[in-house]
């Protein structure tokens, strides 16, 4: 006997609260990647925000769990209300954001013991590759240095990459739903890379290459202006994950249910569609 189709598998889902002038992504359309820089700069307080979240980066352990916190509760703003801004960071909500960035925090620390091994097996390869060039012969030293950090670069991105393909999901859910048992959802994940795999690699791609540039940038701003260099780089992250959630539903996904509760100032304009 088959199985009743449940009825967000039926037809793609569109947000309750679209507006025209809200991201409206199609199942075939791709990332917006300038638009997850440039969504920063459509809220008139973007300097102070940046600065706010630039601070979170100068607390330590729970200075960037707050981060995370301030991002799902801009997350689920825009799911509530696409294309009004985002709600400003408030210190006044600092047990807020706390409570709710411990969930995505833990999901990343799980991510990280996986994360950690595949890089060392990558640098580990690029000390086999240096080490044999240099064995060789003086003139494949050189070659070899260049090929293997060439490998190290190229195994760290993937290997991020491919373990984000799969902590996004459960990112998405343990923030959306503030629930760590949530985000172990296989079902949902299993779909969630079904459906986004592509774009997820090739965002992360993308950011990994911008946020090399951010810390450059910052490094020359006498160093500390890195802190708010990483904060851009964080609300960049945000903005790819809701495109990511996004293209899911637009593609037959299933929504995850949420509390939907911002409560804080979101002036802004409607968003550049660049």
């Amino acid at each position: 006997m088959s199985q009743p189709v449940p009825p967000y598998m039926q037809q793609p889902y569109q947000p309750p609260f679209a507006k025209p002038t809200g991201p409206q992504l199609s199942p075939s359309a791709g990332l917006k990647y300038g638009e997850m820089f440039s969504h920063i700069f459509q809220n008139p307080d973007w300097f102070t925000n940046v600065l706010l979240c630039g601070v979170c980066f100068l607390i330590p352990i729970v200075g960037p769990i707050v981060l995370l916190g301030y991002r799902y509760e801009v997350i689920d703003h825009w799911n509530r209300q696409p294309g009004f801004g985002y709600p400003n960071f408030d210190f006044g909500k600092f047990g807020l954001y706390l409570g709710r960035g411990i969930w995505p925090f833990l999901v990343g620390m799980i991510a990280g013991c996986v994360t950690l091994p595949l890089v060392l097996v990558v640098y580990v390869m690029f000390v086999l590759i240096v080490g044999i060039a240099g064995s060789i012969g003086p003139d494949f030293a050189f070659f070899g240095v260049v090929f293997g950090f060439l490998f190290l670069m190229l195994g760290i991105v993937l290997s991020l990459a491919v373990v984000g393909i799969i902590t996004v999901p459960m990112e998405i859910m343990a923030g959306i739903r503030k629930d760590l048992g949530a985000s172990f959802d296989i079902g949902f994940i299993k779909d969630f890379i079904r459906l986004t795999w592509k774009e997820t690699l090739l965002g992360f791609v993308f950011l990994y290459i911008a946020n090399m540039a951010l810390a450059i940038v910052g490094m020359l701003l006498f160093c500390i202006g890195i802190y708010f260099t990483m904060a851009i780089a964080v609300m960049a992250q945000t903005h790819f994950e809701h495109q990511l959630y996004l293209l899911y539903l637009s593609r037959g996904g299933r929504p995850i249910p949420g509390p939907y509760n911002t409560g804080g100032q979101y002036p802004g304009r409607a968003p550049s569609g660049w």
